[in-house]
């Protein structure tokens, strides 16, 4: 195994950065980067045995190692590859695919999620959004579900051809308030979060990660980005986190 050393990370707090980047003076960094890093093929560089990729859900947090995938690599007792980046879309999401070099530094699970920012962008030079959370085009917004879908099929068939992983496709949780990042948005956010348990169906290497629903932990919302009612604060990363754990164990 290869054990990293990082310096530790310094946040700057003003009333701005706390705010942006979730980074405030205590943090879980050192706890974070005691996990070991594995080199399962001895070519000197880290095989994660899980992949974390997607959108502000799941990145949300990082700045003070407390995001999901970091919650999942202190319970662990390991470092897990962190790709996922606030604000992208599905199609930038697919680009933070890494494919492993040989089978020895193959990934054990994949996290990912997606779709939500592409639901919501209102450009207002372009008519064929869906804006689900402005001025709705409902028929850009079916348009784009099947988009979606197509979409994530194919970047989840592309991760299994090049990895034996099993993939979890995060769905995205209801708001208790439509003033909230995703508003009125959920309705067209759940026919996605069902096209996506669909893909599910006859993938026996892909799981659908609920974060919401009777026998699901429901994540605590209230928001580091200008409190919009629906990111995750630390603690929710930390049920997401355990939410992954849970069916990560339960496939065991």
């Amino acid at each position: 195994m290869v054990k990293i050393t990082k310096a530790p990370l310094v946040c700057v707090v003003t009333a701005i950065s706390s705010l942006l980047s979730g980074c405030f003076v205590a943090n879980d960094c050192a706890t974070y980067e005691e996990g070991v890093v594995l080199d399962r093929n001895q070519d000197g560089l880290p095989d994660f045995r899980y992949l974390f990729m997607g959108d502000s859900i799941v990145e949300f947090n990082s700045q003070a190692c407390r995001s999901m995938g970091h919650q999942v690599g202190k319970a662990l007792g390991e470092q897990v590859q962190l790709e996922a980046v606030t604000g992208q879309r599905l199609e930038e999401i697919i680009q933070q695919y890494t494919p492993p070099v040989d089978s020895q530094s193959d990934y054990h699970w994949v996290v990912v999620n997606g779709g939500v920012n592409n639901l919501t962008q209102d450009e207002l030079w372009r008519d064929d959004l869906c804006d689900c959370n402005g001025y709705v085009n409902h028929g850009a917004c079916m348009q784009m579900i099947d988009d979606l879908s197509n979409q994530m099929s194919g970047f989840v068939q592309n991760i299994q051809s090049s990895s034996n992983a099993k993939v979890a496709l995060m769905t995205y949780y209801p708001t208790d308030d439509d003033t909230s990042f995703i508003g009125a948005c959920f309705p067209y956010v759940e026919q996605l979060n069902d096209r996506y348990r669909q893909l599910s169906y006859d993938n026996s290497r892909l799981y659908v990660l609920e974060t919401y629903g009777d026998d699901v932990p429901y994540i605590e919302k209230l928001n580091q980005f200008g409190y919009d009612k629906y990111h995750p604060t630390s603690a929710g990363s930390e049920v997401l986190a355990q939410q992954a754990l849970d069916l990560f164990q339960s496939v065991e």
